[in-house]
């Protein structure tokens, strides 16, 4: 599992969002980066009921891109592209946790959990 995804899930069970429990049944959890260039999306989601696995997508082409035009990564103005990754792999732990227990896409729950686990204000890239 990628270094961001288990700080940011710690982060997560450290307030309140997953037991241990939960964190063990999330072990599954993969990190592919893709260099394809993307125009509306730093990281996809995939999950595979059938054997439980998540797969994040992460479109570094795209993220080096907006971090040079200057964009926000999710309300947050990243300090060099390795932080505009973090924090676009970060909203999509937000999507497993939020899935996790039971929630869907950009609902209330998932906010909830983004800005208290990582600080985002909104869930764009702008």
């Amino acid at each position: 599992m990628n270094n961001i995804v288990v700080d940011s899930m710690m982060k997560a069970y450290k307030e309140g969002f997953l037991t241990v429990e939960d964190v063990c049944q999330l072990e599954k959890i993969e990190v592919r980066y893709s260099t394809r260039l993307v125009k509306s999306m730093g990281g996809k989601l995939t999950y595979r009921n059938s054997d439980k696995q998540y797969k994040i997508t992460i479109y570094t082409i795209s993220i080096v891109r907006w971090f040079r035009e200057g964009k926000l990564f999710n309300g947050i103005r990243p300090t060099d592209p390795d932080h505009a990754v973090q924090l676009v792999i970060e909203h999509e732990v937000g999507h497993i946790i939020n899935l996790f227990k039971g929630g869907k896409g950009h609902d209330k729950n998932f906010m909830g959990i983004v800005r208290k686990c990582f600080g985002h204000t909104t869930r764009y890239i702008r």
